[in-house]
């Protein structure tokens, strides 16, 4: 070899190694996590506060201060003679124990009556499985325990009536609509 190519290595070589410092001395200067990110040394989160939540509960009315608000709306009497006036007057009594909201009539389908439960039982997870709200509901009669196969309830009597109709195509029974009791 000759002492040009020598030098040349030399150069190359030097330059090699003065790159690999400066590329990887500084890595091992930073401080990094576990992740290899660097660490966060301040946070500019607020700190919780130490002031402690006060509770204010209210007490509820009494039931007789809820009467007392309550007031029924009067019809003029002059008008009325005194056979009317009482009639109304009992008519606006609020007996106690009564719903003060009235419920909307739903409707039933009653698909089967059974003296068997487990054969009432079979048929209402027959229904149930082609998607219909299907459940046994079991009352005596005549001294005798009856369990009933119904579906429902359903607000409109329409849409009753169309269920019946899919539930009598579907399993190829006799169904009724019921309005349902209270």
């Amino acid at each position: 070899m000759t002492m040009d190519q020598h030098l040349k290595q030399r150069i190359v070589g030097a330059i090699v190694l003065i790159s690999v410092a400066v590329i990887f001395v500084p890595m091992l200067f930073e401080e990094r996590t576990e992740l290899g990110e660097l660490s966060i040394s301040e946070s500019n989160i607020p700190k919780f506060p130490i002031k402690k939540f006060e509770e204010k509960a209210q007490a509820l009315p009494v039931k007789k201060e809820i009467e007392k608000q309550i007031t029924l709306p009067t019809m003029p009497t002059s008008s009325l003679g005194p056979a009317t006036v009482k009639k109304t007057a009992e008519k606006k009594a609020v007996k106690k124990n009564q719903p003060i909201f009235k419920l909307a009539p739903s409707y039933i389908i009653q698909v089967g009556s059974f003296g068997n439960k487990s054969n009432a039982g079979k048929l209402a997870e027959k229904i149930k499985k082609s998607g219909f709200p299907a459940f046994v509901k079991s009352s005596s009669e005549n001294k005798k325990l009856m369990h009933r196969v119904v579906v429902g309830p359903e607000l409109d009597r329409k849409r009753a009536e169309q269920n019946k109709a899919k539930i009598e195509k579907l399993f190829n029974l006799k169904a009724i609509v019921l309005k349902q009791q209270k």
